[in-house]
């Protein structure tokens, strides 16, 4: 999946005019390089009476229509900005070409576009489009210096059978936890609110602050939503559950160990085994789709757990980002090139790593044990995983929070088959499948949520 940038988008494509530039118009493609990443970039001119509409996707990340907030052209030079990314381009405008430099983030590129015929789009039928149902905008204080804004969706008539919050994954999510241009969390909103329900979703923190943040601190958040919540008016009364989606799974189990006034909890791809177990998986994952020889799935196995083993056992985070960069050299020492390559054992692979794997974040997620948590929870659980999953194993995961619930008096394990990490109906259940399809959730999940739920709120 490639993440040299970052689209994000808003608003509506914006027109500019020029009385210079009639001919220029139709699909210019181009690709950024950083080594040995790429990302494709189109730009969509539509001059109509001299009036230049800009828009830019991204196909390589399943976005389009990001708004170009300032175009021009001038002779033979083309500039253009995207606002909501930081970016922006000038080029020259030779012939079947333009030929310039992108900049981002502090960052120049060089960039070559050519013209296309060819526009990629990511249809997503299953997004809502209708609203048959109440919309509240809401922000409040999470601490001093940070706000919780969401959406609370709530039936037109009648009380809400319960309220249902639901917590993103890993990563920087906004409410709707969009990825590849799928919305599942809209999509699951909006199926519960029809079914009588109401739900509430929120943006992660401003990114600045959520960089700094790990999986305590998304509990504390999730401690304040459920107390803000119970003030509401329309809510009062009404039974209150989470809905975590895999480490938002984590992060419920954290809660409802703690907070016993929740009703219910519902994991999606939740992990009920170490983080280092669930990466091991995914490990062993990735030898397998890149085609790993038997002797190089031990070699990156091996290295794997004994990098996690060198974080499990630091005392801090920076000492375990010196300890993983020390190892990791040592290992890349006895390999070739090659194998370098394909370990992701590269000077700069390494640093990511390193990086990464002692973030505060991460640090904070592997010495978390769910076991921990899972044995205090005494209300009803509904675990979903898909059996396609390649990022957390369904079966072995599902049997540890079994385990884990054991006094639990209402728990309902469920392996969904067909599904990916994003319970969409899938082929290999590997990432880079996940927005080549356009379905965004399996209606067999949404259907079993919905029916749990029915079955439990009277």
């Amino acid at each position: 999946m490639k993440k040299l940038l970052l689209f994000l988008w808003m608003g509506c494509c914006i027109p500019w005019l020029h009385a210079q530039s009639p001919a220029l118009s139709g699909m210019w493609k181009g690709c950024l390089h950083l080594g040995s990443d790429s990302l494709a970039v189109v730009l969509v001119l539509d001059n109509h009476d001299d009036t230049v509409t800009a828009v830019l996707d991204s196909p390589d990340q399943y976005v389009t229509d990001i708004p170009v907030t300032e175009f021009s052209l001038r002779g033979d030079t083309l500039t253009f900005a995207v606002a909501s990314v930081g970016a922006s381009f000038r080029g020259v405008w030779r012939g079947d070409s333009i030929t310039g430099k992108f900049r981002q983030n502090g960052r120049r590129f060089p960039l070559v576009l050519r013209p296309t015929t060819h526009r990629q789009l990511f249809p997503r039928p299953q997004e809502p489009q209708e609203f048959p149902y109440t919309q509240h905008e809401l922000t409040f204080p999470y601490n001093e210096r940070i706000d919780i804004s969401g959406t609370l969706t709530l039936p037109y008539w009648g009380k809400p059978k319960a309220v249902v919050v639901l917590i993103s994954g890993s990563g920087w999510q906004d409410r709707d936890e969009t990825i590849m241009a799928h919305k599942p969390f809209k999509l699951l909103a909006d199926y519960l609110t029809r079914l009588g329900y109401a739900v509430f979703r929120y943006d992660d923190a401003p990114l600045m602050a959520f960089q700094k943040m790990n999986t305590l601190d998304f509990a504390e958040q999730v401690k304040v939503v459920v107390d803000r919540l119970r003030q509401e008016g329309d809510l009062h009364g009404c039974p209150i559950g989470l809905l975590g989606h895999s480490e938002g799974g984590m992060v419920a189990w954290m809660v409802a160990a703690e907070r016993h006034d929740l009703d219910f909890v519902i994991s999606m791809a939740g992990m009920g085994t170490t983080l280092r177990e669930v990466l091991l998986y995914q490990a062993a994952e990735n030898a397998i789709q890149n085609h790993f020889s038997a002797e190089m799935l031990r070699a990156s196995l091996l290295i794997s757990d004994e990098t996690y083993a060198l974080v499990e056992r630091a005392k801090d985070a920076p000492t375990a980002a010196r300890k993983v960069s020390d190892y990791l050299h040592s290992r890349a020492a006895q390999l070739t090139e090659e194998e370098r390559i394909a370990l992701n054992l590269t000077d700069q692979g390494i640093m990511l790593s390193a990086q990464t794997l002692a973030s505060n974040w991460f640090f904070t997620l592997m010495h978390l044990k769910p076991a921990q948590y899972l044995k205090k929870i005494t209300c009803p659980v509904l675990a979903l995983n898909g059996d396609r999953d390649k990022q957390v194993d369904a079966v072995e995961n599902v049997y540890a929070i079994r385990d884990g619930l054991k006094h639990c008096p209402d728990f309902t394990p469920c392996i969904l088959p067909g599904l990916n990490h994003l319970f969409q109906e899938c082929e290999t259940g590997y990432v880079d499948e996940y927005g080549l399809i356009e379905q965004t959730l399996s209606p067999a999940f949404l259907e079993q949520v919905g029916k749990w739920l029915d079955e439990r709120i009277k």
